[in-house]
């Protein structure tokens, strides 16, 4: 600052500054990836890459808010909208003097936003920028909402992003920025507990299925298509966007097998401004969008059995684009997917997995088990239900239920209290009986999901993570193995068959989507497993952290350090060194063969961490681990592949390579007649 007179920042100072923080968080983001690179090959433990990256992060966020504000100014300055010259060498714009006034920005804000359609691109640029400074001001954004009132906010917004594609890239991009601030600024409204914002949520619910009239059209969008678009963007209040989502879902299945005719007749427009593949005509995807961010408000939907047969089952999801699109993805049930994680989970769809370590009481609740339950029934029964664009949310799900997962496919072999002792979780699990899914049930929804790389993968890595970390709990602490006759034997093998069968499942369901173009399929997954791995890899509160916080102990921090004699530590290695190679050389399934040499470098490394461990820890007997886990693993994975009830013809590359040298319980279809079973 050199004139005192005005507040600001000079221009030259102001990008150098962006571009200086834009590299930094650049070069700290690769020196945390090559420290956890080089900690790893040390077996030693990476906390301090992790919080490196983390910090990073922060910056990178930093770096493009810096980078946005960048685009504003060099904007303003062109449109001359506000701008003031202080010195030869700056350029400033004056901004209100002394603390804010909400009061004063809010006539403001209303006088703007009363103008509608007729608000020039400074002006919207001003409004957003109002709206901006007082994110978070419950009071002000009330105040705003209010204001307006239900039918002028859908008129306002309606008004000003119908057809904004038709007005130009800059005009676009000026609308998708207020978009994203009127989001904020109506959610935190919703939040306040006033009469006059119970009224406006109660008629913006009432004017849902009402035309809103925007201009001289035959017909007119409805409320919930408007407003829909602005849920994407901040966290609304639970109880409004139970009732809203609620009462949106009602009036959306009047709409009977024809749904897009029924939101498009009037005309497509794009509401959900700048997004060729989700315009905003289909408000279902706003509302699933807004449940993907508010976990309370998911669950409070989809519990609802018809709501969840429903959206699973029933509606007629469509791809809501402007003009032509060879992209098949539906952006609706992409939106579902995240809909259906905050509500199984209890977290943001976005956000890192939820601290499951029992110390801290945390898990997932009854509702969200049973919900999961329930899509674990629905998919098995059903695999078109697995659509493409949710798997990689299913992956992320199951990735979070491991234990569960590994109780259900061991209930034959050790049940009853041996079954919960072996397999350790915190809060609700499945429940009893019927209501809890069969194993077949559970293997048929995990194949599913492993035919897409991004659900594949953090199930694949929950299940190493928990494994490991499972086996070193029991070995640290043998009274509590399943039978006073028990040495840590039994144990090994019934966790390590668990896992097993996980492994097997995941590995047939990959096998039989990269059978085609092999190489490229492959790939695939292991770039996912690669991006996966970053991402379980930050410890308390990851997938490590799911891996290995159901261990109800103190001690689990041993094996989160990653040390060279735990199960964990060995794993994890083997795990960051088998993606490197992978990545570079090559496909890892892409034949039978290769699925059998995975299966047996994978058990290697298992009975190689649980001997090293065993010896660390002084158990009894350790010497006869690594056979318990041949036994377990190896047993587990043919078994897994049978549960699926996939079959596998004689003529194909998977049963020459691996059929042919593992006894597998699974269907082999003959190609001169009917199913047989595997003659091996």
């Amino acid at each position: 600052m050199t004139n005192s007179n005005f507040s600001g920042v000079k221009r030259p100072e102001f990008e150098h500054m962006t571009h200086a923080h834009a590299r930094a968080a650049s070069r700290l983001s690769r020196l945390s990836h090559e420290l956890w690179v080089e900690l790893t090959k040390a077996d030693l433990g990476t906390s301090a890459a992790i919080r490196i990256r983390d910090i990073a992060a922060e910056m990178q966020n930093e770096a493009n808010d810096l980078q946005r504000r960048q685009r504003l100014f060099a904007e303003m300055d062109r449109l001359g909208t506000n701008i003031k010259v202080g010195q030869p060498n700056g350029l400033y714009w004056k901004l209100p003097d002394g603390p804010l006034d909400p009061t004063a920005d809010v006539r403001f804000a209303l006088t703007l936003a009363r103008k509608g359609k007729a608000l020039t691109d400074a002006e919207l640029q001003q409004l957003a920028l109002t709206l901006r400074r007082h994110r978070g001001d419950e009071t002000f954004a009330a105040i705003f909402a209010s204001g307006l009132g239900a039918r002028g906010t859908l008129e306002f917004w309606g008004g000003v992003s119908e057809w904004a594609g038709q007005k130009g890239k800059e005009r676009q991009a000026i609308l998708k920025d207020l978009q994203k601030e009127f989001g904020h600024t109506l959610a935190r409204a919703t939040s306040m507990d006033s009469a006059a914002m119970e009224q406006w949520k109660r008629e913006i619910i009432s004017l849902g299925g009402q035309e809103i009239n925007l201009s001289p059209a035959i017909r007119e969008p409805r409320g919930f298509q408007i407003m829909s678009s602005l849920l994407r963007h901040g966290a609304y209040d639970t109880k409004f966007l139970v009732n809203y989502g609620k009462a949106l879902i009602e009036y959306d299945k009047g709409g009977g097998k024809d749904l897009e005719r029924f939101w498009t007749h009037f005309g497509r427009r794009d509401f959900n401004v700048g997004n060729q593949q989700d315009a905003g005509n289909d408000p279902m995807t706003g509302l699933m969008e807004a449940l993907g961010h508010n976990p309370d408000a998911a669950i409070g939907v989809l519990k609802d059995d018809k709501i969840f047969k429903y959206v699973m089952a029933e509606r007629a999801w469509f791809k809501d684009t402007l003009g032509a699109s060879e992209n098949e993805i539906v952006a609706g049930r992409d939106a579902l997917g995240h809909a259906l994680q905050a509500a199984t989970t209890g977290r943001q769809y976005d956000q890192a997995p939820i601290d499951l370590d029992p110390r801290k009481g945390k898990g997932h609740t009854a509702d969200q088990a049973a919900l999961f339950q329930e899509l674990i029934k629905l998919v098995s029964r059903d695999t078109t239900r697995a659509y493409p664009e949710i798997r990689d949310s299913l992956g992320r799900i199951a990735a979070e239920y491991i234990p569960d997962i590994n109780r259900v496919l061991s209930a034959e072999t050790v049940g009853g209290e041996k079954n919960a002792a072996l397999f350790p979780t915190v809060g609700s699990s499945f429940g009893p009986g019927e209501a809890a899914p069969t194993r077949s049930e559970v293997a048929r929804f995990l194949y599913e999901v492993s035919k897409d790389p991004d659900g594949y993968a953090p199930v694949l890595l929950s299940q190493k993570h928990y494994t490991s970390g499972l086996i070193d709990y029991h070995l640290q602490h043998p009274d509590r193995y399943l039978s006073l006759t028990d040495d840590g034997w039994e144990t090994v093998h019934l966790a390590t068959h668990a896992a097993g069968a996980v492994h097997g499942i995941l590995a047939l369901g990959r096998w039989n989507t990269t059978t085609g173009e092999a190489a490229e399929d492959d790939k695939k997954y292991n770039d996912s497993l690669g991006t996966r791995m970053d991402w379980i890899a930050g410890g308390t509160g990851t997938l490590i952290g799911v891996g290995t916080s159901f261990i109800a102990s103190p001690a689990v921090g041993a094996a989160v350090s990653g040390g060279a004699t735990t199960v964990f530590g060995i794993v994890n290695k083997q795990v960051a060194e088998k993606l490197k190679h992978d990545t570079v050389e090559g496909s890892m399934h892409a034949n039978g063969e290769e699925i059998e040499a995975s299966r047996a470098e994978t058990l290697r490394t298992l009975q190689d961490a649980v001997d090293k461990a065993g010896r660390s820890y002084n158990s009894p007997r350790h010497e006869t681990f690594s056979g318990a886990v041949g036994l377990g693993f190896g047993g587990g994975f043919t078994a897994g592949m049978g549960l699926t009830g996939v079959s596998v013809s004689m003529r194909s590359p998977l049963y020459d390579g691996f059929c042919r040298r593992v006894s597998v319980r699974a269907r082999c279809s003959s190609p001169r007649g009917p199913s047989t079973p595997c003659p091996l």
